[in-house]
Formats: structure tokens, C-alpha cells, sequence
């Protein structure tokens, strides 16, 4: 652990006997719920470095992703089981479990709690609702591995980031892709929105970290579908591109184009 302020080092965390793959705050603060290639989920307290709880939570195999709810009373996990649990943070009794043949890996939920974003090996991301199997949407339209998924703090939007270098932004609730955001020097790990939805930041393996100005965010969702009536001359059918007419009429002078550029 870190001071925000000074930066220097103030707490370490040891327990896990492998890779660290993940790390997640609960709201509160006071609990960070970590997950490992040691096919452990650990739970430690965030003031004193303490661990509260550990527990093997995909039957020995790695786990890839954790992530507390919003209120921090549940969590999920992913792991190279191909399954995707739910606990309950008090008791850590499963609450649910999905199982799925294209593996999971990265979760988020969204600010409300009601759905999870998972990446899988498929070069997708689903979108799950929570407590159930039920999928509400894929985002499919990857030409390599999917690393991270991230809600928009509405919910309305998810950005994915991929090892093609190129960070893609989704309609949450069709799976609809809306714009891409091209990283030309190296593989997209991770990739989150800033709180008011205008910009995203993007981590890459080539070392560096980029924020992207997303202007055609702040008119949320409904501005987005203006836009892309306005546009982009196709839409998306079953995972494929048919052609459509553009709309004149979703088209104003302050319409902006359909791709974010960095902010040096």
C-alpha cells in the first residue's frame, strides 16, 4: 500500500504464496479483497495490513478476477475453473456460481449492483446479470483478448481493453460497439472511466499510461445514439454489420466525431 501524497510505501500485504492478480477496495475502505494464482480469494483489513480471511475459492485453480459490490456486502470471483462465484462478505458462503465454457477472467460491476462485466477467453466480454446466469449482453467484436471491462458510472456504457492495443467503448445494455480508441505502441492491460464519464485512462505494456478526452460523453447515452445516427452508416445485427441510411436530422453543427484522442 501507498500514500496517495507522498508516495511512499507504507504497508505490504503478504500471504499469498504466487502472483497477486487482482486487488479491490470495498466502499467502505476498510477491507481490500485480493485474488491469486495460489487459488486463493484473501480478504485483509486496510488499516493495519492484517489478513481477515482467506479462503480457496475456485477449488485449488487460480483465481483471475475479484470485486466487491457497490455496498460491499458481496463479492465475486473468476477463476480458471470456468467459473464465476458469488459470496457473501460476511459469512463468504457461495451465494451463486456460473459456469462457462469460454472461461472468465477480469470483473466490474456496475454502480448500482445489478450487473457484472466479465472478460473471457473468447475475445469477449459478457455482461451478467448479478445473482444469476442470465446474460444480458456480449461485446464480441474483439480481434484479440479481452484484459479488463469497466462500467461507465451511469451504467449506460462499458470500455474494454484489448491486446490489440485498442480500447473499445460498448452500449451496455444492446452489446452495441460505439467508438475505439487506437493505442498503436503497445497491448491494452487495463482500461477505467473517469468519474464523470468525459475521459478514460488507459494502461498499456509498453509502460505507459494514457487519458483520452471523450468529449461525445457528456451528453450521455442519448447524445451517443445521436451521434451515431448521424454518423456511422451501419448498424450491428447478430454480431455482424448490415448497412443503414444515415439520419440528416440527428445531425447539428456541434456534433462531435466518433473517436477520443490523448491528452498529453
Amino acid at each position: 500500500m501507498w500514500n496517495v501524497s507522498s508516495g511512499r510505501l507504507t504497508r505490504t500485504l503478504r500471504g499469498h504464496t504466487g502472483s497477486v492478480n487482482v486487488l479491490s477496495w470495498r466502499a467502505a475502505g476498510d477491507w481490500i479483497l485480493s485474488a491469486g494464482q495460489d487459488g486463493t480469494a484473501r480478504i485483509w483489513d486496510a488499516t493495519t495490513g492484517a489478513e481477515v480471511r482467506s479462503l480457496v475459492a475456485h477449488r485449488g485453480y487460480p483465481v483471475n478476477g475479484a470485486a466487491f459490490d457497490p455496498r460491499g456486502r458481496t463479492f465475486v470471483t473468476t477463476g480458471d475453473d470456468g467459473t464465476m462465484r458469488h459470496w457473501d462478505a460476511a459469512t463468504w458462503r457461495e451465494l451463486s456460481r456460473r459456469d462457462d465454457p469460454d472461461g472468465l477472467y477480469a470483473v466490474a460491476w456496475d454502480s448500482a449492483g445489478k450487473r457484472i462485466a466479465v472478460t473471457t477467453g473468447r475475445r469477449s466480454a459478457k455482461i451478467i446479470a448479478a445473482g444469476t446466469s442470465e446474460v444480458l449482453a456480449v461485446l464480441a467484436e474483439n480481434p484479440a483478448d479481452v484484459m479488463s471491462a469497466a462500467f461507465s458510472r451511469d451504467g449506460e456504457l462499458v470500455v474494454t481493453a484489448g491486446f490489440d492495443g485498442a480500447a473499445r467503448i460498448w452500449d451496455a445494455a444492446s452489446g452495441d460497439p460505439v467508438a475505439l480508441l487506437e493505442h498503436s505502441d503497445g497491448d491494452l492491460e487495463s482500461a477505467v472511466f473517469s468519474p464523470d464519464g468525459a475521459r478514460v485512462l488507459t494502461a498499456s505494456g509498453d509502460r505507459t499510461a494514457i487519458v483520452w478526452e471523450l468529449p461525445f460523453f457528456t451528453g450521455g447515452a442519448p447524445e451517443l445514439a445521436r451521434i451515431v445516427g448521424c454518423r456511422v452508416p451501419y448498424r450491428v445485427e447478430r454480431g455482424r454489420a448490415a448497412p443503414r441510411a444515415l439520419d440528416p436530422s440527428l445531425c447539428t453543427s456541434a456534433a462531435q466525431e466518433m473517436s477520443g484522442r490523448p491528452r498529453r
